[in-house]
């Protein structure tokens, strides 16, 4: 006689429950946070191994009264967007910002100067468009400088946007472009230099 026994098949008292879809959520949010705060933490610590192995940036930071962590308040939310980074730059303190970047480009429009750069800083491609005086642009001109120089820039952040839209051309011919139309995930912004320091080239 063959005999058979069945058992029931019982949920283990100490299996865990099965997370609801936003409590995935909300692990995902804290696990991109946490990310999010050691890379902060990292850069920050970076920028101000920088600011301490140079004597000009520190009496510059000191005069200026710069803010060169700014970039700790980017971990406070949980989503970053635009108004995020308007609250870090455009500062409600009214201090002004160090900046770490090479020159792209310096041109003068009327009686104004205007030097351009982008930073990658926090993880954010910004593109900086600050006006600046004569002799700060001497300062990227003269013959000692190089187009690989690295700067430190304090500078007063008034605004920073987000275009619409990115535009990217792909050649196809020597007369000929596909052009794409895709959402922007840059920023733009704009302010004076108030201060700048060429620190030479991070490359040998």
């Amino acid at each position: 006689m063959l005999l058979l026994s069945f058992s029931a098949c019982t949920k283990s008292p100490d299996a865990p429950e099965p997370k609801t879809r936003a409590e995935e959520i909300a692990e995902r949010e804290r696990k991109n946070q946490k990310s999010r705060q050691e890379s902060i933490d990292k850069e920050s610590a970076e920028i101000e191994k920088r600011i301490q192995a140079n004597e000009e940036i520190r009496n510059v930071v000191a005069h200026r009264n710069a803010v060169t962590d700014w970039g700790k308040e980017l971990a406070i939310p949980k989503q970053l967007f635009t108004s995020t980074f308007q609250e870090a730059l455009v500062r409600t303190d009214k201090r002004t910002v160090l900046l770490f970047t090479q020159i792209d480009d310096d041109r003068k429009e009327g009686d104004r100067y205007l030097i351009e750069f982008e930073s990658d800083a926090y993880d954010q491609e910004i593109h900086f468009y600050l006006e600046c005086t004569a002799d700060q642009v001497k300062v990227i001109t003269n013959d000692t400088s190089s187009s690989h120089d690295d700067y430190a820039i304090v500078a007063v952040i008034s605004s920073v946007r987000k275009p619409r839209f990115a535009v990217n051309a792909s050649p196809k011919s020597e007369e000929e472009a596909e052009i794409d139309l895709d959402a922007s995930s840059i920023l733009l912004a704009t302010g004076s230099c108030v201060d700048l320091v060429n620190i030479g080239s991070s490359n040998p």
